[in-house]
C-alpha cells in the first residue's frame, strides 16, 4: 500500500505542466493511514511544536516569486476515535492549509501543508484518505516580503594603511590623542597627517540576523572632530573626538514610543579601528541652530537596562546547556530583592510616564506568581508549572512584564518579588529589568547628556532646552552615529537649540565637555591587513580557528590537488574584523558566505575547522573556553528539545531567511569540533588518508551497518529494517549487515538492563569496516539505547584507519559538541586519531522518531545514487539535499538539529567502477539457465572490470575480492521487553568462501571449493566483488546462481588443515613480548580450502584466549584466501587493552570436509611507557658465512634508526650495521644481516666476538634512546 501511494504522488506531482502566469496546479494526494497509529500515515510530518499532529506536505517548482493561493477539495475521508484527551483537545474543527515561497541555491519553491483531519466531538475526527489540492499561482507578485538584501562591497578598507583595534563598553565621546598614538600604537604622531587619520566602526550591537535587514558592510569611517589639527600636524596636546556606539543595540518603537534593547550576547565591548595612510579622514561639520519651533521639549527620556547573565539555567542545571539566552540573580531563597541603587534616578520626572519592561523564568511544579515594584505601585504576573520529574520537559517557564505608570513622586523603590521561593522545587531568575523614564535635561558635569524627545515625531519641531549647561560644552546631533553633526545653539542661563522638521524617529544629542566627559578606548593591538571582499568565487570556502591554521591549509590544499575544488581558507579572525565589526557573531559568518554565495554560483561548501560552546562569553569560568568557531543557538533557552546550536544558520543564505531557521538551506556547512592544533591537524589526517591511502582499497566499501534500537513497539525496528530494504533494493551490489537490538540476549545488571552481544558485534563491524552505519533509535551523549550501547569508551578504542564508516545517527543528542563541560560520544568517534568515524551525520539535542527517519530515508537514497552525470554527491550535498527535499523539514526547525561532523566537500568511499560477472562454472551469465552450486563442488567464475559506460578497462592490474554468500536467512527478535514483539527479519550474511585473484588486463577468475557446511536447500545465492589497483577500486556483484545440495563427485579429504599462528606477523616467536593491543595473526592452509561458512555449530575458525572457552573469538568474517589460491590463507583481528603478563591462544580450524586442527602459542604482554629491548640474538650461532640478528620490542610503527656494533675481545670494533628509517609491523625484527666482513670487507678471524645494539625511535619530532645488553657470537671457518 505505501509502495502505492509513493508512485501515486509521484506521478500526480509530476502531471502538472511547467508552471506559467496565473496557473492553476491541481495536486491530488492519497494517504494511507496507519494501522498501529490513527493518526499517522505514510509519509507524514509534524510541527515540532506539537509533533502528536501530523502533516501532509507538497513542495513544487515556481518560476519566481510568487502568490499563493491553496484551496483543499476532500473527495473522501473516515471517522476514527481518539482516546488521547490532550490530542483531541489540539484537533482542529476545521482543515487547517497552509502556503509558503522558499528558495533553494537562487530558485523558487512552494510549499503547501494540511492537517489533515478535523475534530467532531465526542473524540471523533475525520481523516482524509484522499483528496485534491488546487493552488492558484500569480507569479507576478510583488508585495509583501523584501527580497533585496544589502549588497556587499568589492574591497574592504583594511586593505591597506597601518590598522589599530580599540575597544569601548558604553556609548561615548571618545577620545584619540597624541600620548595615545605614542604610548599604545607605537607610532610617532608628528610623522602623520592628520588627514590620514581614520576612525572605522561597524554599528552597534549584533549582526542582523535577517538576510534582509539592513546593516553595515565590511566597515565604515565615523566622522571625527579635530583639536589643533589645523597646522597639518599632530603635536602634543592635539587629539581627535568621535561619538561611539556601545556594545548592545536601543531601537525605537513607534508604536509604543518606547526605546527597546536588543542584547549583545556575542561581545562584552564594541570595536573600532584606527587606520593610518588609508581613506582620508573624513571631518564632522558643525550645523546651525535652527528655526521655526513649534514646542519646548526641556526633557529627554532615559532608558536603562540591567542585565547580568550569570547563569544559562540547562548548562547548570540540566545539561548540555543551551540557547542565547542567560539570567540573573536566582531567588531560591530570597524571596525579595531590590535593586533601586543600580538604576540612576536623579533628575526624573515624577509626573511623567515610566515605561518598564521585566523579564523572568520561574521553576515550579505548581502556577506561581512574580511581582515587580517602584514604590507602592505594584504588578504582577503568573507563570506556569514545570514538570520537575521529565528530563525533557522546559526546565522553567519565563514571562514578561510589561506596561507603563506614573510614579507620581521621586521613585525610592525598584523591587522584584518571588513570594514563592522555596529552594530548588520553586525559584526564579531575573533576566532583565528595563526602564524608560522621562528626565530633566540638566547636564551635570563629569557625565555627557543625552538628549532624545519622542514627542518629536508627533509634536512638531522642538526647541530643546537644557539646564546646567557649562563654557566649553559641545553639543553633537548623534542620530547618524557614524556621521554626527557639531550642533550650534543659543547660550544663556537656559542653552536652547531647535531641531530640523520632519522626523519619524527621535533624534538624538549628546551635549558634553571635551575637559571632563570624554573617554578613552582599550587599545586591543595590531591588525594587518587584509581584503575578504575581494574573493569573488570559491567552490569551499574553509574558516578556521587561527591557531588550527596548519590543518586549514593542509586539508585546502588536499581539495585543491584530490578534489579540484577552488578553495579559500580564511582565519576566523579575519572574518569577525571584516563582517562582524570585530566580535565574534556568528551572523559575520553567515554573511560572509552570503557574500559569495551571491557571486558565485559553484559555491556549494563551507567547512568549520574549530570547536563551539554555547557559552560565548565564558561566563562560567570554571569550564573550557571553546569559542573558536561560534555556533548559532536558538534564542530559546529553557526548553531542552526547542534549545539548540545549528551550523544551518550558515547555510540560509537567500534573502528572506534568518534567524528562524526556516527555509531551504543553499550550501553544504560541516564542522571538525576540534580544540587544539594538533587534534585538528591529526583529523585532517584522518580525512586525506581515507580519501588517498592504497590501504583503505579493500572490500569494506561494499558493507552497510544498520543497527536499531529495541522497545517502542518495534518503532525504531521496523524504520531500521524498511530503510535496509530501500537501500538494497536502489543498490543491489551493497551488503547489509543488521545489528537489531532485540534479535540479542538482554543481560541484567545491577546498572540496568544491557547488550554486552551487540556492542561485541558492533566492535567486530567496525573491525571489518563499513561504508556506513546508521542506527536508529533512542541515545544521548554517552551513547546509544537506554542499554548504553556504542558509549564513550567504545568510541575511543577504535583502531580502524583503513575502514572507517560513516556515522549516520538518527538519535537525541549524540553529538551536542557545544556543550565545553562534556565531549560527546560523537565527538569521540570523529576525534579518534586511530580511527572511528571519517564523518557523522548525527544530532545535537533531542529530536521526533518520524523525523528522524524522514530524514535519514533521504540520506540513504540520496548517498549511494549518482547524480545525471554519474557522479556521487558528497557528504555535505547529501545532507543539504536530504533537509531541503521534504517540505516539512524547510517549514519546520527539527532537521536543524541534524549535523555533519565532517568535511561536507569529501566524498564516500563508493568505488568508481563496475564489476561484471560473465561466466560462472562455464555457464555464461544471463543465458537463461542459472548454474548450481553445491556442497563440496569446484567451482569457477570469471568476468571483467568496466567503466561507467559498460567497457572494460584495459589498463586495470590489480587484485579481486570475491565473497560467495549463502541464501537469504530470515531470524526472529527476541521479544526482550513488553513493547517489543518478534518480528522476522531477512539477512544474507552467512560466508561460504572469500578468497581473492588477479586481475590482468581488466579480466579475472577465480577458484574455489565449497564447503560441505552449507544449507542444502537450493536457492538464489549472491557473490560481492570488489577490485582495486591501488588507485582506483570497483564493485559489483551477482544472483544469478543457485546454492543447495551436494556435489555428486564428492570430495575425499580426510587429512586436517595447517595452522601456524601468531602475534602480529610472522617474525613472532611463541613466549614472545606483545604490548596490549595485539593483533592475532593466523596462516591456514589445505588441499581443498578453509571452512568459513559459519553454518554448523563449531565448525569456525575459532581462537581461544587464556583458556576461556565461553568467550572465544570467531574468525570467520576475517579470513581471507591467499591470491589466486584458495587451499590458503590468513587471518588477522585485532586485540585490544590486554593485562600485562602470560598468555595463552589457542586456535581451533576445519577444512570444507570438516577435518579439525588446533594449534598454541604463548606470549607475554609488557605495559611500559618506556621503550623495551629484549631476546636480542643471532642464528645460526656459531655461524660460518651469514648470521641474522634478532630481538623483541616494543614499538611497533614507529620509525627507529638501528646501530648494531660487534667487537672482537679486545674491544675493536670492527664492524657497524646501521638501519636507519626502519618501521616494524610487530614486535619481533630479524632483519640484520651480517656477512662476516669487516669494515674493509675482508673476512674476520674466527673466534669468539660479542655485539651491543641501540636503537633510536622518532615520533613526531621526539627522540627515544635504547641499548641492549652485551652479547655473544661464534665465527667458524
Amino acid at each position: 500500500m505505501s509502495r502505492l501511494f509513493t508512485l501515486l504522488l509521484f506521478l500526480c506531482s509530476l502531471s502538472a505542466d511547467r508552471l506559467a502566469a496565473q496557473q492553476v496546479l491541481q495536486h491530488k494526494f492519497l494517504l494511507a493511514w496507519s494501522e498501529d497509529n490513527i493518526l499517522s500515515f505514510d509519509g507524514a510530518g509534524e510541527f515540532s511544536a506539537n509533533p502528536a499532529l501530523p502533516l501532509y506536505t507538497f513542495r513544487f517548482p515556481l518560476e519566481g516569486s510568487s502568490k499563493l493561493s491553496v484551496t483543499l477539495t476532500v473527495e473522501s475521508s473516515e471517522q476514527v476515535t481518539i482516546t488521547n484527551e490532550v490530542i483531541c483537545a489540539d484537533i482542529p474543527k476545521e482543515y487547517v492549509v497552509g502556503s509558503s515561497m522558499e528558495q533553494e541555491r537562487g530558485k523558487w519553491f512552494g510549499r503547501v501543508w494540511i492537517m489533515p483531519f478535523v475534530s467532531k466531538g465526542d473524540q471523533k475526527a475525520d481523516r482524509i484518505t484522499n483528496g485534491i489540492l488546487t493552488i492558484h499561482i500569480d507569479p507576478i507578485y510583488t508585495g509583501g516580503v523584501v527580497r533585496s538584501g544589502p549588497g556587499f562591497k568589492e574591497n574592504s578598507v583594511l586593505k591597506e594603511g597601518i590598522i589599530h583595534k580599540l575597544s569601548v563598553d558604553q556609548s561615548g565621546i571618545y577620545k584619540l590623542d597624541y600620548n595615545f598614538i605614542k604610548d599604545k600604537l607605537k607610532i610617532d604622531p608628528s610623522s602623520i597627517s592628520p588627514s590620514n587619520i581614520g576612525i572605522f566602526g561597524n554599528g552597534d550591537g549584533r549582526i542582523p540576523q535577517w538576510n534582509s535587514a539592513p546593516r553595515i558592510d565590511d566597515l565604515e569611517q565615523s566622522a571625527s572632530f579635530g583639536f589643533g589639527l589645523d597646522d597639518g600636524q599632530f603635536n602634543p596636546g592635539d587629539y581627535l573626538l568621535w561619538y561611539a556606539e556601545g556594545t548592545h543595540h536601543w531601537t525605537y518603537d513607534p508604536v509604543e514610543r518606547v526605546y527597546n534593547m536588543e542584547f549583545n550576547n556575542y561581545d562584552e565591548f564594541n570595536h573600532y579601528y584606527v587606520i593610518i595612510n588609508g581613506p582620508t579622514r573624513e571631518a564632522i561639520l558643525s550645523r546651525p541652530n535652527g528655526t521655526g519651533s513649534q514646542y519646548v521639549s526641556a526633557s529627554s527620556i532615559d532608558f536603562q537596562r540591567l542585565e547580568e547573565d550569570k547563569v544559562n539555567l540547562l548548562g547548570r542545571y540540566r545539561p548540555p546547556g543551551s540557547g542565547q539566552e542567560w539570567y540573573g540573580d536566582e531567588m531560591a531563597v530570597l524571596k525579595e530583592i531590590n535593586y533601586t541603587d543600580r538604576f540612576n534616578l536623579r533628575d526624573l520626572i515624577p509626573a511623567d510616564t515610566l515605561h518598564y519592561k521585566v523579564r523572568f523564568a520561574a521553576r515550579a511544579a505548581n502556577l506561581t506568581r512574580f511581582y515587580f515594584r517602584v514604590d507602592q505601585k505594584e504588578v504582577g504576573r503568573n507563570v506556569g508549572g514545570v514538570d520537575l520529574v521529565n528530563y525533557e520537559s522546559s526546565f522553567a517557564n519565563d514571562a514578561l512584564l510589561q506596561g507603563e505608570f506614573v510614579p507620581g513622586a521621586p521613585v525610592q523603590d525598584i523591587v522584584v518579588r518571588y513570594p514563592d521561593a522555596n529552594g530548588v522545587n520553586s525559584r526564579a531568575w531575573v533576566d532583565y529589568i528595563q526602564l524608560n523614564i522621562r528626565k530633566q535635561n540638566v547636564y551635570r558635569q563629569g557625565s555627557p547628556l543625552f538628549i532624545r524627545d519622542p514627542r518629536s515625531t508627533y509634536a512638531g519641531t522642538p526647541e530643546y532646552e537644557l539646564e546646567g549647561v557649562i563654557a566649553g560644552c559641545q553639543i553633537w546631533d548623534i542620530s547618524e552615529p557614524l556621521i554626527p553633526v557639531v550642533q550650534q545653539f543659543n547660550a544663556g542661563t537656559k542653552i536652547t537649540f531647535t531641531d530640523l522638521p520632519g522626523n519619524d524617529v527621535p533624534d538624538e544629542f549628546i551635549c558634553f565637555n571635551p575637559a571632563t566627559d570624554i573617554r578613552i578606548p582599550t587599545y586591543e593591538g595590531a591588525v594587518t591587513n587584509q581584503n575578504l571582499h575581494s574573493i569573488q568565487r570559491a567552490d569551499l570556502a574553509i574558516i578556521y580557528y587561527d591557531e588550527f591554521e596548519e590543518a586549514a591549509m593542509k586539508i585546502a590544499e588536499h581539495r585543491r590537488t584530490h578534489s579540484h575544488l577552488e578553495v579559500v581558507a580564511l582565519p576566523a579572525s579575519q572574518v569577525f574584523e571584516e563582517f562582524g565589526g570585530g566580535s565574534k557573531d556568528p551572523s559575520a559568518i553567515r554573511d560572509f558566505a552570503r557574500m559569495i554565495y551571491k557571486r558565485d554560483a559553484d559555491f556549494k561548501y563551507l567547512l568549520l575547522l574549530g570547536d563551539a560552546t554555547y557559552d560565548y562569553l565564558n561566563h562560567f569560568s570554571d569550564l573550557p573556553y571553546q569559542n573558536f568557531i561560534p555556533a548559532f543557538e536558538t534564542e530559546e533557552s529553557l526548553d531542552p528539545i526547542r534549545s539548540f546550536p545549528s551550523d544551518d544558520y550558515f547555510s540560509l543564505l537567500d534573502d528572506d531567511e534568518g534567524d528562524n531557521l526556516i527555509g531551504a538551506i543553499d550550501i553544504a556547512v560541516g564542522r571538525l569540533p576540534v580544540s587544539e592544533a594538533a587534534e585538528a591537524l591529526e583529523i585532517v589526517n584522518k580525512i586525506i588518508h581515507y580519501d588517498t591511502s592504497p590501504s583503505t582499497l579493500n572490500d569494506w566499501r561494499s558493507r552497510i551497518v544498520m543497527v536499531a534500537d529495541d522497545e517502542d513497539g518495534n518503532t525504531h525496528l521496523n524504520q531500521a529494517d524498511g530503510l535496509v530494504v530501500q537501500t538494497l533494493n536502489d543498490n543491489p551490489d551493497l551488503n547489509a549487515h543488521k545489528v537489531y537490538l532485540d534479535a540479542f540476549p538482554q543481560e541484567s545488571t545491577p546498572g540496568g538492563d544491557r547488550y554486552p552481544a551487540v556492542n561485541e558485534e558492533i566492535d567486530l563491524n567496525m573491525r571489518k569496516g563499513a561504508l556506513t552505519v546508521t542506527y536508529m533509535g533512542h541515545g544521548g551523549p554517552n551513547g546509544w539505547s537506554q542499554e548504553r550501547v556504542l558509549g564513550i569508551n567504545q568510541s575511543q578504542s577504535y583502531d580502524n584507519l583503513d575502514n572507517m564508516p560513516l556515522f549516520i545517527t538518527a538519535t537525541c543528542s549524540f553529538a551536542g559538541y557545544d556543550e565545553p563541560g562534556f565531549i560527546s560520544a560523537g565527538e569521540h568517534l570523529l576525534q579518534n586519531t586511530e580511527g572511528g568515524a571519517v564523518a557523522l551525520m548525527t544530532t545535537v539535542r533531542a529530536v521526533y522518531s518520524g523525523s528522524n527517519e524522514r530524514l535519514t530515508r533521504a540520506v540513504l537514497k540520496l548517498l549511494y545514487t549518482p547524480d545525471s552525470t554519474g557522479a556521487y554527491l558528497t557528504m555535505g550535498e547529501v545532507l543539504r539535499r536530504a533537509k531541503n527535499v521534504n517540505a516539512i523539514d524547510t517549514l519546520d526547525n527539527n532537521a536543524r538539529k541534524f549535523t555533519l561532523l565532517g568535511d561536507p566537500s569529501q566524498l564516500l568511499a563508493i568505488p568508481e567502477h563496475q564489476i561484471k560477472v560473465t561466466e560462472i562454472g562455464g555457464k555464461l551469465i544471463g543465458g537463461g539457465v542459472l548454474d548450481t552450486l553445491s556442497a563440496l563442488e569446484k567451482a569457477t567464475v570469471s568476468g571483467t572490470i568496466n567503466n561507467q559506460q559498460g567497457e572494460i578497462i584495459t589498463d586495470f592490474d590489480g587484485q579481486l575480492f570475491l565473497t560467495l554468500f549463502d541464501k537469504v536467512k530470515v531470524s526472529k527478535t527476541l521479544a526482550n521487553d513488553e513493547s517489543s514483539a518478534v518480528k522476522p527479519f531477512a539477512s544474507q550474511t552467512r560466508q561460504l568462501f572469500k578468497g581473492t585473484a588477479s586481475i590482468i588486463a581488466g579480466t579475472w577468475s577465480i577458484e574455489f571449493v565449497l564447503p560441505k557446511d552449507i544449507d542444502f536447500v537450493y536457492g538464489q545465492g549472491k557473490m560481492s566483488l570488489y577490485a582495486q589497483n591501488g588507485i582506483a577500486d570497483a564493485s559489483g556483484y551477482t544472483t544469478e546462481f543457485i546454492v543447495g545440495g551436494v556435489s555428486t563427485g564428492g570430495l575425499a579429504d580426510d587429512l586436517p588443515p595447517v595452522i601456524k599462528p601468531f602475534m602480529n606477523d610472522v617474525n613472532f616467536i611463541s613466549g614472545g613480548i606483545t604490548d596490549n593491543n595485539p593483533d592475532i595473526y593466523i596462516q591456514l592452509s589445505d588441499d581443498n580450502g578453509i571452512n568459513v561458512s559459519g553454518t554448523s555449530i563449531g565448525h569456525d575458525i575459532e581462537a581461544i584466549l587464556d583458556g576461556d572457552d565461553r568467550n572465544s573469538l570467531i574468525l570467520n568474517d576475517f579470513y581471507q584466501a591467499s591470491l589466486d589460491d584458495y587451499a590458503s590463507g590468513e587471518v588477522r583481528y585485532p586485540l585490544s587493552s590486554l593485562s600485562p603478563g602470560l598468555h595463552t591462544l589457542k586456535v581451533i580450524a576445519w577444512d570444507l570436509a570438516n577435518n579439525p586442527a588446533e594449534a598454541y602459542l604463548e606470549f607475554f604482554v609488557v605495559d611500559s611507557d618506556g621503550p623495551i629491548l629484549k631476546n636480542l640474538f643471532n642464528f645460526p650461532n656459531p655461524f660460518s658465512e651469514e648470521t641474522f640478528f634478532q630481538f623483541e620490542h616494543n614499538r611497533p610503527g614507529v620509525t627507529m634508526d638501528m646501530d648494531l656494533d660487534i667487537f672482537d675481545l679486545s674491544g675493536r670494533r670492527v664492524k657497524n650495521i646501521s638501519l636507519d628509517g626502519y618501521v616494524s609491523d610487530g614486535y619481533r625484527i630479524a632483519d640484520l644481516y651480517w656477512d662476516g666482513l669487516n669494515e674493509a670487507g675482508v673476512e674476520v678471524t674466527p673466534g669468539m666476538y660479542v655485539f651491543k645494539l641501540k636503537i633510536v625511535y622518532k615520533t613526531n619530532g621526539n627522540t627515544e634512546t635504547i641499548e641492549s645488553d652485551v652479547e655473544k657470537l661464534v665465527i667458524l671457518r
